[in-house]
């Protein structure tokens, strides 16, 4: 990162990142089972799941 940008990866944001499926998985899956019936809400789990669902906004933007 460059100087300009007031991000910093330190060991508080590592640990943070580490520790997110045991801290706060559920909750955030609860929340977005709760909102999926007024929102669209896609759980993609791999990297190929990823690029399906860009393909098909790229598809479905072009028409």
């Amino acid at each position: 990162m460059n100087g300009e940008c007031p991000e910093k990866i330190d060991y508080a944001f590592i640990k943070w990142v580490w520790n997110y499926r045991k801290r706060s998985r559920t909750q955030t899956i609860e929340k977005l089972e709760k909102v999926k019936k007024q929102k669209e809400v896609f759980i993609v789990k791999n990297r190929k799941q990823v690029n399906h669902i860009v393909r098909n906004f790229e598809k479905n933007r072009a028409i």
